[in-house]
């Protein structure tokens, strides 16, 4: 199999959780993930922050491939801003998430507290439809000064499926 070949398809989130060791880090969250359908889950959210989120901190994404039984390093993205990375990369599905949790106006910065979302519907259909194929684990940071102060891990898949494929 070429691990480099791209071409339309469908995210799946297969996991997402916590990172290793998560007591090292400063912000304190849970999610709890319930599976809908094949193109959308439900979120809960629960984060304590300790700080103001804003343009001091920023967003490491560290991406690994699966390839023969192993993720390998694939990619690093990085901005020394978090909240124009994830308002360029998801600005829709962030101002709704944002709503749910009664920031008003729906944008950074937010103050510290606590922020809880109940029930966001994510729709992997409002993905980007063209990628490369494959299983993927990432580890994103919110990062403040290069010190890393909180990690969600997430492995995804990025399939050719369609619905013709299934009957």
């Amino acid at each position: 199999m070429d691990y480099l070949t791209k071409g339309p398809g469908e995210w799946l989130v297969m996991h997402i959780g916590h990172c290793e060791n998560p007591e090292k880090f400063e912000f304190v969250y849970e999610i709890i993930r319930k599976k809908i359908n094949r193109t959308h889950d439900s979120y809960d959210i629960i984060l304590q922050l300790e700080r103001e989120f804003n343009s001091s901190l920023g967003l490491q994404v560290d991406v690994y491939q699966e390839v023969d039984g192993g993720f390998k390093y694939f990619q690093s993205i990085k901005d020394g801003c978090a909240c124009s990375f994830i308002m360029k990369y998801a600005e829709d599905n962030l101002k709704r998430a944002y709503r749910m949790a009664g920031i008003d106006p729906p944008d950074c910065p937010y103050g510290p507290g606590p922020i809880v979302i109940r029930n966001f519907v994510m729709d992997y259909r409002e993905l980007p439809k063209h990628a490369i194929y494959g299983t993927f684990q990432a580890y994103t940071y919110a990062t403040h000064k290069k010190k890393k102060l909180g990690c969600v891990k997430i492995i995804l898949n990025f399939d050719k499926r369609n619905d013709d494929d299934i009957f």
